[in-house]
């Protein structure tokens, strides 16, 4: 009899588990990296994600290989895997593929900031002048007005006529 013997009644998970399990850990790597959570240039070790992420490395090395080929991560010249930045040709790619939520997260907040309306009513006038001076050089042509609410709708208005 051999040390072997009892582990014959061991099943392993089922084959849909472990499809779920590599599907989530690459998931919630892309979503990380997507979203910015993950910051460029971070490096990415099996042993520390699957801890974090509550499973063995080798679902970890799974999603890491496949967030390679997708260009979400580079291989470092001393080794080892690293973040990279989400840039605009990515989030439009991620649009276009139809996975708008995920090239929305990607959006970085300092951009939506700088060409959004946002904010308290100073704010507002303040940004708008400054997209009066850049229309004066021809650079923007209009402003769309989304989901203001009718007090943001009046400081806009004021501002303009």
């Amino acid at each position: 009899m051999t040390d072997n013997d009892g582990l014959q009644a061991i099943r392993s998970l089922p084959t849909q588990t472990r499809r779920k399990t590599y599907e989530h850990v690459y998931r919630a790597l892309r979503h990380g990296l997507i979203s910015g959570r993950i910051p460029q240039g971070t490096h990415l070790v099996e042993t520390e994600l699957a801890t974090q992420l509550g499973v063995s490395r080798t679902p970890v090395r799974d999603a890491l290989r496949r967030l390679e080929s997708d260009g979400f991560v580079a291989r470092g010249t001393a080794g080892g895997l690293w973040s990279r930045g989400i840039g605009p040709d990515e989030i439009q790619d991620l649009f276009l593929d139809g996975k708008r939520n995920e090239a929305a997260a990607a959006v970085p907040d300092a951009l939506i900031d700088e060409i959004s309306l946002i904010g308290p009513p100073a704010r507002i006038r303040d940004r708008l002048q400054a997209w009066q001076d850049i229309a004066k050089q021809n650079w923007v042509g209009s402003l769309v007005l989304v989901g203001a609410d009718a007090a943001a709708m009046r400081v806009v208005a004021e501002a303009v006529l």
